[in-house]
């Protein structure tokens, strides 16, 4: 197996090799990373029958493994072995000094970290908590109306509008990538989204999801902070939800460890999965140095 730089990448077979691999994820399409990596390869074989991508940055003459952001994890697809995962993580360590990397693969290898994220297997028993119940009955009284045919623009500023407000982690850069992002999902025709609507016909919340392979993924989704407790969160997730559900396709809520994103995925009926962080290397002071100065000057500027 060996390193594919993405000018060299033959995507025809890459993206066959992700349809064709029951567990993949929409963030291992070509054009899902093209749209939200600095860079990427992929380590994979002369067939492309099995392999991974791995998103890379380069700072300072410095290559460094990431997990972009709108990427929960990438996963080593097709048939592989045990000794492929083995070779995998002494090669990447050899091609890259530096990287953390979030995979779905329990790897058999020290300095990893676990995460969970989120999901609804449709098969096993699933049910929605109290609060949550409650919620969905205070929306359905509400004059609030959920809808299916807003103008997808409107919904893409208004989700993008809010969210800025509310995610200071999150830079301009990066709200540029969300727009481009949604509108490639869109072109490809796995996009499905939602709009809250008031008495006087104006957006106060949206939510956006992928259909991939069986799974419909939550991406983003926001109310305002007026009417966020008249359960207008509870209701687009429910819609996605059910969406899913009659689309026979698991639902992943996109996952969050963060306790009260997975309390509220929870209440919904939410399971946790895990998943693993792989972390190697360190990046020199002064890189680390001038990244602290850089988010203490400018984060206001975000």
């Amino acid at each position: 197996m060996r390193f594919v730089q993405r000018p060299n990448i033959d995507c025809t077979k890459w993206d066959y090799l992700v349809q064709q691999t029951k567990k993949a994820c929409i963030y291992e399409q070509s054009y899902f990373l093209d749209a939200t990596c600095d860079y990427w390869c992929v380590f994979v074989d002369e067939e492309y029958s099995k392999g991974i991508a791995i998103p890379f940055t380069n700072k300072m003459n410095q290559r460094i493994v990431y997990t972009p952001n709108f990427i929960r994890y990438l996963d080593f697809l097709g048939e592989y072995t045990e000794m492929d995962i083995v070779h995998f993580c002494q090669a990447i360590k050899e091609e890259f000094t530096i990287g953390k990397l979030s995979i779905s693969t329990v790897f058999p290898v020290k300095n990893t970290t676990q995460k969970v994220y989120q999901t609804i297997n449709f098969i096993e028993q699933y049910k929605y908590n109290s609060l949550t119940k409650r919620m969905l009955k205070k929306f359905e009284s509400s004059q609030l109306t959920l809808s299916s045919t807003c103008d997808f623009k409107s919904v893409l500023e208004f989700v993008s509008n809010e969210l800025s407000t509310r995610l200071p982690d999150l830079t301009k850069k990066d709200f540029v990538v969300f727009n481009l992002l949604l509108n490639d999902i869109k072109t490809k025709n796995q996009l499905t989204y939602y709009g809250v609507l008031n008495p006087d016909n104006q957006l106060i919340g949206g939510a956006f999801f992928s259909e991939f392979n069986n799974r419909v993924t939550y991406i983003k989704g926001i109310s305002t902070k007026e009417f966020r407790n008249e359960g207008v969160m509870y209701a687009l997730l429910n819609e996605g939800i059910e969406f899913a559900k009659n689309r026979n396709c698991n639902f992943d809520f996109g996952g969050s460890s963060i306790p009260s994103i997975r309390q509220f995925f929870s209440h919904l009926g939410g399971k946790d999965a895990e998943y693993t962080s792989l972390n190697w290397g360190s990046p020199p002071y002064y890189y680390r140095l001038i990244r602290f100065l850089y988010h203490k000057l400018f984060k206001g500027n975000k």
